[in-house]
């Protein structure tokens, strides 16, 4: 059905205006913020669909600019508000908690994007955000349970609506000597530690292999940044540092493997995930806690830096390994894209617009 919607889906209001969606993410100075990306792909594809999309910032998310920002919201006329939450741009101000547990203008679909790893004290505010929220969407099913447990009041309103990559796809046309790559932020728990002691191993066992590390820092975290780039300069890995999003898919597009281990393994929350596997680059990668059954089946095992090590050489020495790892990640790419995505968003809008007849799906 999700497919059908996708294909199908024309929306008007009970005016015979398109449905008007306002959208509450903000902007941000940093080139690399992904949230705002998966924002602005969404957006897009929204508009492709007949949808009129209006974004709502004012460039402050402070509490005493919740008033201005629903008076902006309320001019929209919106059938629907979409907030993408967490995300650079917002912070740690505590507008959007307040706007999304005070706000009575139209249904909110609260898309959050972390749970599990934020402190107790957010997670806290989260409860307050969500309480009115019509909907709130999670990107990874663990994320959903975790949620659900917190407050078991919201399980009827949890939907599990995946990201898919940021990153513009690419045919895969590995270069040589071999390149494995890490993409992602340059801050802690994104697998760089991981990935350096990999790395060590790696070079011992093929010296001429060349590694690079593709991302941008954060603000919060310019120390660490500084500290995995003198560690790089070191070991003489190339950092790419927040290239635009061609530069990074044609890294990815000839990469020979890229090696992404994260905290509690794979998940569809993993936006870098699935932009290497949009270019078609044989993933090494762990699974893990937030690993869900159907993504195993594209991924090699692996869970300890040994077992990354392993899998990594293996790729790299055995041309049919490669091979069958490539064709793994253009399935991954193939049926877990934006379309999938956008079909669930669809989905949750007929949700909540049901019964107006004048809406067309």
């Amino acid at each position: 059905m999700d497919q059908v919607l996708t294909n199908s889906f024309s929306a008007r209001n009970d005016t015979g205006a398109a449905l008007r969606l306002v959208t509450l993410c903000g902007s941000t100075a940093s080139k690399f913020d992904g949230v705002r990306n998966v924002q602005d792909i969404i957006e897009q594809r929204f508009t492709q669909r007949g949808i009129t999309v209006r974004p709502v910032d004012l460039g402050d998310w402070s509490l005493t600019a919740v008033p201005r920002i629903l008076r902006a919201i309320r001019l929209e006329r919106p059938d629907i508000i979409l907030m993408q939450y967490p995300n650079l741009a917002f912070g740690s101000s505590l507008g959007p908690v307040a706007l999304g547990a005070v706000q009575r203008i139209a249904p909110l679909v609260v898309m959050l994007h972390e749970f599990n790893a934020i402190h107790l004290l957010r997670k806290l505010a989260i409860g307050a955000l969500v309480a009115r929220a019509t909907i709130v969407g999670t990107t990874a099913e663990r994320e959903s349970r975790l949620l659900g447990r917190w407050y078991p009041w919201l399980r009827p309103r949890l939907r599990h609506i995946p990201i898919a990559s940021n990153i513009p796809g690419r045919d895969w046309a590995p270069t040589t000597p071999p390149r494995i790559v890490y993409f992602g932020q340059i801050r802690p728990d994104k697998g760089l530690e991981e990935f350096l002691a990999c790395q060590s191993r790696i070079a011992a066992a093929m010296p001429h292999a060349i590694f690079e590390i593709i991302g941008a820092t954060v603000p919060k975290f310019v120390d660490y940044a500084d500290m995995i780039f003198r560690e790089s300069t070191q070991r003489g890995i190339i950092i790419r540092h927040a290239p635009e999003t061609d530069a990074v898919a044609d890294a990815l597009a000839t990469a020979s493997v890229a090696l992404l281990a994260f905290p509690e393994g794979a998940s569809f929350r993993r936006s870098s995930l699935f932009a290497a596997a949009a270019c078609g680059v044989p993933l090494v990668t762990n699974i893990g806690a937030d690993t869900p059954a159907d993504l195993v089946p594209y991924l090699e095992p692996a869970h300890t830096v040994d077992d990354l090590t392993e899998v990594a050489l293996r790729t790299l020495r055995d041309p049919k390994t490669q091979l069958s790892s490539h064709q793994r990640s253009v399935k991954l790419s193939e049926r877990y894209g934006w379309d999938d995505a956008i079909a669930r968003y669809l989905s949750v809008f007929r949700e909540l617009t049901k019964g107006r007849e004048a809406l067309l799906f």
